[in-house]
């Protein structure tokens, strides 16, 4: 794999200086991760991991990002309210919702057979 360097483009982010975290910053992130400043296309800043650049896993500032799900769920969210019941989303989900219930209530029918 090779390196980032300034000036090379990663998506819509131009890299603008390349540092080392000091261990401060962040909580979950590695402590001492080798970071890049980003420029987004859209005029953001960004700072995400090189690591995270090289693997393509950020391409852009979280303000572009936020308007790039389009259909992409963030969430299962196959709940009946959202999905509507007649869908294969609802239909799964209802099931996945069954097997849960046999293994974890004791009132259930089945729970005998799975608990």
């Amino acid at each position: 794999m090779s390196k980032v360097k300034v000036g090379q483009f990663f998506g819509e982010l131009c890299v603008v200086s390349l540092y080392r975290k000091s261990r401060g910053e962040g909580f979950f992130s590695n402590p001492w991760a080798y970071m890049a400043e980003c420029l987004c296309s859209c005029g953001e800043t960004k700072h995400c991991e090189r690591g995270n650049l090289k693997l393509g896993r950020v391409l852009r500032c979280d303000k572009c990002s936020v308007g790039s799900l389009g259909g992409v769920k963030s969430m299962h969210g196959h709940s009946f309210s959202k999905a509507g019941s007649g869908t294969v989303e609802a239909k799964c989900y209802y099931t996945w919702q069954a097997m849960k219930r046999r293994c974890m209530v004791p009132t259930d029918k089945k729970w005998n057979d799975y608990g």
